[in-house]
């Protein structure tokens, strides 16, 4: 059985949880994983760390999520934020030789990681990872609209509620850091969260919903369960979510999401909404594993385009799965990743 340990690294804008499964100083390279959101834990890729038996996994928590610290402070929320952050994660763990996974917007991070040219990556795995906010705007909203006709009825007739108007440029109280939440509560937050689940991914409640949107206080509310259809489709295709992805849910801090992303992922108005690093992808030279899913909303279309930008890229796509090919083809997920680290090796 595989070694663990816990910890936390220690900066001035709060702590930041980690854990290690295997032997950092094993002959085998580690394999450090970032995880999606913004502002979703890494609870969902805790699959992955079966692989500690071969070589060491390191997975953590960023900054303002999960088990992690919760700074009340919206501007630290910007990618130079977790780009430093990771890059005192590998100083912390004397990770000099390793290897990177990074997943939706963990992939993000990790290609404008790479960009920066770090010494002693060995190669990147790139899941499900948009790359041009634009792009995957253009194929998220073609996914989105041809979901079932009530809910893109109550979206069209919520989006201008839950778009984020300007900032009025008052000054926020001093921040605060609040302690992240522990292992026990997010599982006790996913099982109520799995009691309501099934009830929202029923067109009886997108029916309600779109009742409810014509009522403005209520569509807000209105708009999250319209969504659950597309998250249904493109992102989770197991029914019931996996235990793993419902307390990532449950430890997800919405306010990083909506200050990097937007409101949903096929409506960005955040700090990423510009973000676009394809002109750049020849720039990043290292081995690149890129995987998607069949039903995806990272699209064929973006996959092709990254790995034919990137200058040493392969690309597995996984025909049962949406989003989190590693959860929903766990065994042949591993696999494949697994002969690609010892391949990259092997060179």
């Amino acid at each position: 059985m595989s070694q663990v340990r816990e910890g936390f690294l220690r900066r001035p804008a709060g702590r930041t949880w980690y854990r290690v499964t295997g032997d950092l100083r094993g002959p085998r390279a580690p394999l450090l994983l970032i995880h999606g959101g913004p502002g979703m834990p890494g609870e969902a890729m805790e699959p992955l760390e079966a692989l500690g038996a071969e070589r060491a996994v390191v997975r953590y928590d960023q900054l303002g999520c999960g088990r992690s610290d919760w700074p009340d402070d919206q501007s630290l929320w910007r990618i130079e934020t977790f780009r430093d952050e990771l890059r005192d994660l590998r100083r912390e763990l004397d990770l000099q030789r390793l290897h990177l996974l990074g997943w939706s917007w963990g992939g993000s991070l990790a290609l404008d990681y790479l960009l920066e040219r770090p010494d002693g990556i060995l190669s990147v795995c790139l899941a499900s990872a948009p790359f041009s906010t634009a792009l995957w705007i253009r194929e998220t909203r073609r996914l989105r609209d041809a979901l079932p006709e009530v809910a893109c009825r109550t979206l069209d007739r919520c989006e201008p509620v839950v778009t984020p108007r300007a900032s009025s440029g008052n000054q926020r109280r001093t921040p605060r850091i609040k302690p992240g939440l522990t292992t026990a509560h997010m599982a006790k937050r996913a099982r109520g969260m799995s009691r309501v689940m099934p009830w929202l991914m029923r067109p009886a409640a997108w029916r309600l919903a779109d009742l409810a949107s014509r009522v403005p206080p209520l569509r807000a509310a209105a708009f999250e369960i319209a969504s659950m259809p597309y998250l249904q489709r493109h992102v989770c295709r197991l029914d019931p979510f996996p235990p793993s992805v419902m307390r990532g849910l449950a430890g997800w801090n919405k306010e990083v999401y909506r200050t990097l992303w937007g409101p949903s992922e096929f409506l960005a108005t955040g700090l990423l909404a510009t973000w676009d690093v394809e002109a750049r992808l020849g720039e990043i030279d290292v081995p690149a594993l890129i995987t998607s899913g069949r039903y995806d909303e990272a699209t064929d279309e973006q996959m092709r385009r990254m790995r034919d930008g990137l200058a040493n890229a392969r690309w597995v796509r996984f025909e049962a799965s949406a989003h989190i090919a590693f959860v929903e083809e766990a065994d042949r997920y591993r696999q494949v990743l697994a002969g690609f680290l010892d391949e990259v090796e092997g060179r």
